[in-house]
C-alpha cells in the first residue's frame, strides 16, 4: 500500500488481485495515522453439502455448479441477473418457480464408435459450446483393461497394444463407450503382428497345432482367439470367420 498527498488530504492507494469467481467485501478502518484497509474474499455462491442456500450478487450471470442438488427457498432473493446451470437440474427448477432468467449449458462434441491407434499416440476429444460450455466440464475416461491407456486431459494415451472397450464420462452425465484397437504387437487374432486378422495368422495357427511351428507367450495369447486355455483349429476357424466377416474379433474380446 502506499499514499499520496492529494488537495491537503492522505490518499492511500493499493492493488488488489481480483478473482472473477469472487465477491469482495471491504472493511476501512479510519485513524489519525491514515487507514488501514481489509479485503475480505467471499464466494459468489454459498453451498452446503449440495444445498445452494444464498447467492451473494444480485446482478450478472452466474454459473451453478453440477453438484449443486438443491437450492433452499429465498436463495436468490433481489436477484436480477441471469441463471447459468445444467439441464433439468434443481437450479434450473428453482429459476423456473421464481421467474428468474436462466441458460442451460450445452456442448456438442465428436466421440467415434471405434478408434485404431498405435502405441504411443493420443487422442483427445474438444466440447464445442452449444451455447456455452459449463466451466465446471469434466471428463472421465477408463477402459475394461485398464493398462491399454492413460487418461490425458479431456482424451487418452495408448500405452501398448490391445484390444479395450473405452468409455468417456461427462460430468452432465453423458456417457459412451468406444471400441478401441492399438497396434503395434501381438494381439488377439493377429498372431504375426501385422495389425491385420486375416489368413496369414489363420495358417500360422494351424502349423503350430500340428507342430510345425513354436510360439512365444505372445503368440500364444493372439492364437487362443476364443480364450479357451488350447490353441487349436477351432481358433483357425473363428480367424477366417473375422476375415470373411461372419464374425468380429469384438466378439472374442
Amino acid at each position: 500500500m502506499k499514499s499520496a498527498q492529494k488537495n491537503g488530504f492522505k490518499i492511500w492507494q493499493c492493488n488488489v488481485k481480483m478473482d472473477s469467481s469472487k465477491s469482495y467485501r471491504v472493511y476501512v478502518d479510519s485513524k489519525d495515522i491514515g487507514r488501514t484497509v481489509n479485503i475480505q474474499k467471499l464466494d459468489k455462491l454459498v453451498i452446503e453439502n449440495g444445498r445452494l442456500v444464498e447467492c451473494r450478487v444480485k446482478n450478472g450471470n452466474i454459473d451453478i455448479p453440477y453438484g449443486v442438488t438443491s437450492v433452499a427457498d429465498g436463495a436468490f432473493k433481489d436477484f436480477t441477473g441471469t441463471v447459468y446451470c445444467y439441464k433439468n437440474s434443481a437450479a434450473q427448477g428453482y429459476a423456473e418457480k421464481n421467474g428468474l432468467k436462466f441458460v442451460n449449458y450445452g456442448y456438442k462434441i465428436n466421440i467415434p464408435d471405434e478408434i485404431k491407434m498405435k502405441a504411443g499416440e493420443s487422442v483427445s476429444f474438444a466440447p464445442i459450446a452449444d451455447p456455452v460450455i459449463a466451466p465446471d466440464f469434466g471428463m472421465t475416461i477408463t477402459a475394461d483393461n485398464a493398462s491399454l491407456i492413460s487418461q490425458i486431459g479431456n482424451g487418452f494415451r495408448a500405452n501398448k497394444a490391445g484390444y479395450a472397450r473405452v468409455t468417456v464420462k461427462c460430468n452432465d452425465g453423458m456417457s459412451k463407450v468406444i471400441k478401441l484397437y492399438i497396434g503395434g504387437g501381438c494381439t488377439k487374432g493377429d498372431v504375426n503382428a501385422d495389425g491385420v486378422i486375416n489368413s496369414a495368422d489363420a495358417l500360422l495357427i494351424l502349423r503350430n497345432t500340428v507342430g510345425l511351428i513354436e510360439f512365444n507367450e505372445d503368440e500364444k495369447n493372439a492364437a487362443n482367439v476364443n480364450t479357451d486355455g488350447i490353441i487349436n483349429s477351432l481358433d483357425a476357424l473363428i480367424v477366417l470367420q473375422i476375415t470373411t466377416g461372419i464374425s468380429s474379433i469384438w466378439d472374442f474380446v
